[in-house]
Formats: C-alpha cells, sequence, structure tokens
C-alpha cells in the first residue's frame, strides 16, 4: 500500500495542475471575447453617432453618451476614422494641432507632409537651375 501512495498523489497532482492549466485559459479567453466586444460596442456607438451630429471645420464633433454627458470626438483624415479627443494623437505644425486615432496615422501624415515639401524644394531648385 505504501508503494501506491506516491503514485496517487502524482497523479492528483498532475490532474489538479491540468485542471488550474484549463481553467486558466478558459477564463483567459473569456475575457479576451469581453474585452473585445466592449471594444467593438464603443467604437460602434461612436460611428453610429457620427450621423447623428455635424463635424465643424476644425473636424471636432460633439456627441453625447449614455449618461448625457458631452464627449468630444474627432476625425481622422488618413484613416477616416472618429476617435475620442481625450483619446487622440497629436501633432503640432505651426500653430495647427492635428489629431490622429493612432500613432501610425500620425506617422503617415507627417512622412506625408515631409515628401511634399521636399518635391517642392526639388521642383524650386530645378526652376533655378
Amino acid at each position: 500500500m505504501r508503494g501506491e501512495m506516491p503514485e496517487f498523489i502524482v497523479e492528483n497532482i498532475f490532474t489538479s495542475f491540468l485542471n488550474f492549466v484549463i481553467i486558466y485559459f478558459v477564463f483567459k479567453f473569456t475575457m479576451s471575447v469581453f474585452l473585445a466586444y466592449k471594444v467593438y460596442s464603443q467604437e460602434k456607438r461612436v460611428v453610429s453617432q457620427k450621423n447623428k451630429t455635424d463635424v465643424n471645420h476644425n473636424n471636432n464633433t460633439s456627441i453625447e453618451d449614455d449618461k448625457g454627458h458631452n464627449l468630444d470626438v474627432i476625425h481622422d483624415n488618413v484613416c477616416d476614422t472618429f476617435v475620442l479627443k481625450e483619446d487622440a494623437y497629436i501633432a503640432v505644425i505651426g500653430e495647427e494641432r492635428h489629431y490622429f486615432c493612432s500613432w501610425e496615422c500620425r506617422q503617415k501624415y507627417l512622412d506625408n507632409i515631409k515628401k511634399n515639401q521636399s518635391q517642392k524644394n526639388r521642383q524650386k531648385f530645378e526652376n533655378m537651375v
């Protein structure tokens, strides 16, 4: 009987560990699905409010959330999306502020400006020669 006890204990430990791992991954998957749904529903709400509001000349929009609070939303011209102003990435060019939904959109915009400026400088140089 003493020879069988360690096998029984090892089997129980292994079974308990396997159950823990399975429960952990099921919990993690469930939380990922829940968080993805929350993000999706928030974005869907912002997009659905797009048609109910007017965009002014600064690409700023004000929408009302479920609790009646006004939220400032801006339009990202690079990827044509709307994002909360407090979550936006900002690029200041001169005295103008430009808002973007992501760092990648901000970089694309700045790269495009640099590209256009270098083309203008090249054209000026060619005209001088």
